[in-house]
């Protein structure tokens, strides 16, 4: 089912109601990109979600705070990226972009912070079937990158960089 881009732009602050959660598409696997871009900051209630199955989520602005943000699907084709991109610091929950079709691929993951740092919990662009096969996952940061606890990757990592040292590693799932 396609379903049209939704593109929301503030010259300011895009701020989500303490306690709401964002669902595009409900239970529908759809097409179609979700946009937010923000001249200051994008800021949600950490406790909550952005759920878009099958749907590509980017947030851009100066800073980003958000919950979980899903686009898993069980659909045969990919489940939808996920790109946040700031100049400062990025603050995200759980990223699920996985893919529960055996004959799909997981969600690409990116976190880009050109000044600032990022912290994260889990990061799953994996495949819950053979022979699916994981999205790539992207973390890039100035400064520090935090992984909160039992946030480790389950897929492959196709870059990862703090500060001036770049380190890059791949992880697959198994």
């Amino acid at each position: 089912m396609g379903l049209g881009n939704i593109i929301l732009e503030a010259t300011n602050n895009i701020t989500v109601s303490p306690g709401l959660s964002l669902t595009f598409g409900g239970t529908t696997i759809a097409t179609g990109s979700i946009t937010f871009t923000a001249g200051n900051r994008f800021s949600m209630d950490p406790t909550q979600t952005i759920t878009a199955s099958g749907r590509t989520v980017t947030i851009s602005a100066a800073s980003i705070t958000t919950g979980g943000i899903n686009t898993a699907t069980s659909d045969p084709s990919r489940s939808g990226n996920v790109t946040l991109r700031a100049t400062g610091n990025i603050n995200t929950g759980l990223i699920d972009t996985r893919t529960f079709s055996p004959s799909g691929t997981g969600g690409s993951i990116t976190l880009t912070s050109t000044a600032g740092q990022i912290t994260t919990g889990l990061l799953d662009s994996g495949d819950g079937f053979s022979p699916g096969s994981a999205g790539a996952v992207t973390v890039s940061a100035l400064g520090d990158i935090t992984i909160r606890p039992g946030g480790t990757p389950l897929a492959s990592i196709a870059a990862f960089s703090a500060g001036k040292a770049q380190r890059s590693c791949h992880r697959h799932q198994q």
